[in-house]
């Protein structure tokens, strides 16, 4: 019987190598040889990630083999690109539009109408950093949508909401209909009440909540200090 290396069987070499794309270390097996090439590449494609900062006048990657989408700080991701995406990239899982500007509610439900299979959405930092105290996204993305994927993606496994205007009604939504969720950055969402979270945690033990702040309890504590001294 004749010797085969298990690197020599493409349905075991393509499963090998999707760890590699994991931890974003794909590209030197490009040069192993042909088979490995064949079957890196057929990957990388499915992970796409512009290099450093989005152009202004770039246009954002479209292909149906695509899985993972990373657009970040691009400043004019509007609801025609996304409507783009979504009609030719509709095997999205996993999609990160970290400090993008330009798209409103009607990207959002689109999107959730789309990737029911959706297991990472990261909507961190919507705002701009240097007006977020000034001008938040409500203007630009309500309760509505961000219910809207909250009902319609029950495999979301990762959200980041950081800098959005979360509500305790999408901590309700999110800890009734979000059963397979494991991470949630609340980072700088002002208006959740310590009650909503610890209701979220008491029904999901496994998710973990990252950089939650109660800020009316950190505001009493404040004042209470102020007043002893």
């Amino acid at each position: 019987m004749a010797y085969t290396s298990i690197f020599n069987i493409q349905e075991l070499l393509e499963h090998i190598l999707h760890f590699l794309a994991v931890d974003k270390s794909l590209y030197p097996t490009l040069f192993v040889c042909r088979l490995w090439y064949r079957c890196s590449t057929s990957i990388l494609w499915k992970h796409v990630e512009p290099k450093g900062k989005v152009r202004k006048r770039q246009k954002p990657i479209y292909s149906s083999s695509i899985t993972h989408h990373k657009i970040s700080y691009y400043n004019s991701l509007s609801d025609k690109k996304i409507k783009n995406i979504v009609s030719s990239c509709p095997n999205i899982i996993h999609l990160n539009f970290k400090r993008s500007t330009g798209f409103f509610d009607k990207a959002l439900i689109l999107i959730a109408g789309t990737y029911s299979n959706l297991r990472y959405f990261n909507l961190c930092n919507y705002a701009n950093i240097n007006t977020i105290f000034s001008q938040k996204i409500t203007d630009k993305v309500t309760e509505t949508s961000i219910c809207d994927i909250i009902r319609s993606c029950p495999r979301l496994q990762h959200l980041d909401f950081s800098y959005c205007e979360v509500t305790n009604e999408i901590i309700k939504k999110i800890a009734c209909l979000c059963l397979n969720l494991k991470y949630l950055n609340l980072n700088e969402c002002d208006n959740i009440s310590k009650e909503a979270v610890n209701q979220l945690v008491s029904l999901n033990p496994n998710i973990y909540v990252e950089n939650f702040k109660n800020i009316v309890q950190n505001l009493y504590t404040q004042l209470l200090m102020y007043s002893n001294n």
